[in-house]
């Protein structure tokens, strides 16, 4: 295998690195390799001990296989450190691309958050200019697990956009990535209790982590997993399966310290084992696996709060109560301060990206001007184009809002009627007379199931469906659905009473200001506080916080409403 090393290395830089690569993969194929990279590293270095590779490929490799091999980026970073400015890596983007990369994850590991962020945001500019999807969405993520750790977690949408991408490649330190995506996703499916994709999640998921082999960080994603499917196995009824796929939470090594344990508990709790829980309170700390400030610990402490109000330990319930309002506090205060850190690294980086280029701005300063004189008169076209478009949307709805409101017009002692139980006068309609059904009548399903929601409050109620609706209002299903295709955008139940949601904790923002964001959260008909702050903000474009702030700055008053049904309440 060494003759084969030196063959391909003395062909030059360009070829060594991709032949490199291709060598690898072979020696990945056994399975000695995966879990003894140091015969690797022996190679790379004889190789450049005999001059066949130079002191920066060789580093480079190391770090490689410390990355790629051992998914060890600690001890990969310090070779990367050595040949970060070399003249090796300046001529190999790809490897460029690398060492940013594993700079970003050997920061993130370390909590060094800023730093993390600026090797991916330069990593992730490198790899658009040189049109490399799978390491610019390598580099998002990145990214995004800075926020997802110090934020409020409302990145999963971004997230399920580089699943196809990610999945699209083979490289080991990818699918690396990819176990954790999915692992984030499961969570994020379980605030909603969505278990059949946490089942979908987590077996593509456990299937690339038995390909990947078993390493602390791997062990520990394979115990959070399996424990999570298990509980929504136990959730769907199915007790046989769930105890199938516990098996493999059980035989972790995460399990054997605690906070790593506590991903049990849930399971003992929701299949009656309260017995074994104590065993687990009592495992060994291992403070290096806790980190307390993010939602993952926080729906542990749940999980805690909930089996000491069911052995009846009041003060170790209020205890636990205390230690989720203050990790909760951390991490609004955590995320407004990432915002700030990460606008801080791009306005630095492009403070060196506009010192580069004025060296050469001279040469090119005519065309430059020209070239922006076109840019200004597309933007300005584009900017006019899209105004245009925002206002004759905006103009539509109030044509509709207004002609709703004129229709039916509030009337003395309207609130004392039960609007549901009026029936319009149309008889069901078959799939062919759908298009028979006029406007008006649409409208007017409209404007009653509005007043219907807002009287009865069935926004606080989260199983409310379309055929329920139907079923309240007295009408058929399929003009239901139709109304919501002609007015409403075709949307869905769900998504239309979070609009009457995140209306109501306006409300009670400017009505209750001594109000608490749980508070706030559970009188508007959110489930949990993770959910409302994640809908606030799609809403919204900000958090309930931030919002709050500038409702008391005087700026709230003029912040546009959600787009909901008008309503005269």
């Amino acid at each position: 295998m060494v003759c084969m090393f030196v063959s391909c290395t003395r062909q030059g830089t360009g070829s060594s690195l991709s032949d490199y690569h291709a060598l690898l993969a072979e020696e990945l194929t056994e399975e000695e390799n995966i879990h003894n990279p140091e015969r690797l590293i022996q190679i790379i270095t004889d190789l450049s001990m005999s001059g066949s590779l130079t002191t920066e490929e060789a580093a480079y490799q190391r770090a490689m296989i410390h990355f790629d091999v051992a998914m060890n980026p600690i001890k990969a970073a310090p070779e990367c450190f050595s040949i970060l400015d070399s003249r090796f890596i300046r001529r190999n983007v790809q490897a460029h691309m690398h060492v940013y990369e594993i700079l970003a994850q050997y920061y993130h590991l370390v909590k060094q958050y800023k730093l993390s962020m600026e090797y991916a945001l330069k990593g992730q500019r490198m790899a658009q200019e040189q049109n490399d999807s799978v390491m610019y969405a390598m580099f998002s993520y990145n990214l995004l697990e800075a926020q997802i750790d110090l934020g409020s977690g409302y990145y999963y949408d971004e997230l399920e956009e580089l699943i196809p991408v990610l999945e699209s490649s083979s490289e080991r330190f990818v699918q690396e990535a990819l176990v954790r995506i999915y692992s984030d996703e499961i969570g994020d499916q379980w605030d909603v209790e969505n278990y059949d994709e946490i089942i979908d999640y987590g077996t593509r998921c456990l299937a690339v982590l038995d390909k990947l082999g078993k390493t602390q960080m791997l062990d520990e994603l394979r115990a959070k997993v399996a424990a999570v499917m298990a509980r929504s196995y136990v959730a769907m009824g199915e007790p046989e399966k769930a105890q199938e796929v516990f098996e493999q939470a059980l035989h972790t090594d995460l399990v054997k310290t605690r906070p790593g344990c506590f991903n049990l508990l849930g399971y003992y709790l929701d299949t009656d084992q309260l017995q074994k829980i104590p065993e687990l309170l009592n495992a060994p700390e291992d403070m290096s696996r806790l980190d307390k400030y993010t939602w993952a610990n926080m729906a542990l402490l749940t999980d805690l709060q909930a089996y000491y109000e069911r052995v009846g330990q009041t003060r170790l319930v209020e205890q636990t109560g205390m230690q989720m309002d203050v990790v909760r506090d951390s991490i609004v205060h955590r995320e407004h301060h990432l915002e700030v850190e990460k606008a801080t690294i791009m306005s630095e980086m492009k403070v060196d990206e506009v010192q580069r280029e004025l060296s050469t701005m001279q040469l090119y300063q005519q065309y430059l001007i020209g070239v922006l004189i076109v840019l200004l008169l597309v933007t300005v076209y584009f900017a006019w184009s899209f105004f245009r478009q925002k206002k004759e949307r905006n103009r539509k709805i109030v044509e509709l809002n207004n002609t709703l409101d004129y229709l039916y017009p509030v009337r003395p002692g309207a609130e004392e009627q039960k609007l549901a139980d009026v029936p319009i006068p149309a008889e069901e309609l078959t799939p062919q007379e759908e298009q028979e059904v006029d406007e008006e009548t649409l409208q007017d399903v409209l404007q009653r199931m509005n007043e219907l929601i807002v009287n009865e409050k069935l926004y606080l109620n989260e199983n409310i469906t379309r055929e329920d609706m139907a079923r309240r209002l007295h009408v058929d299903k399929a003009i239901l659905i139709q109304s919501f295709r002609k007015f409403l955008n075709d949307c869905t139940m769900p998504t239309l009473l979070n609009k009457y949601r995140v209306k109501q904790a306006i409300v009670l923002m400017k009505s209750q200001p001594n109000y608490t964001v749980q508070a706030i959260a559970e009188d508007s008909g959110f489930s949990n506080v993770r959910k409302f702050y994640r809908i606030f903000k799609d809403e919204m474009g900000m958090t309930p916080t931030e919002y709050r702030e500038a409702m008391e700055s005087g700026e709230g008053s003029v912040l546009p409403p959600p787009p909901y049904i008008s309503t005269n309440n």
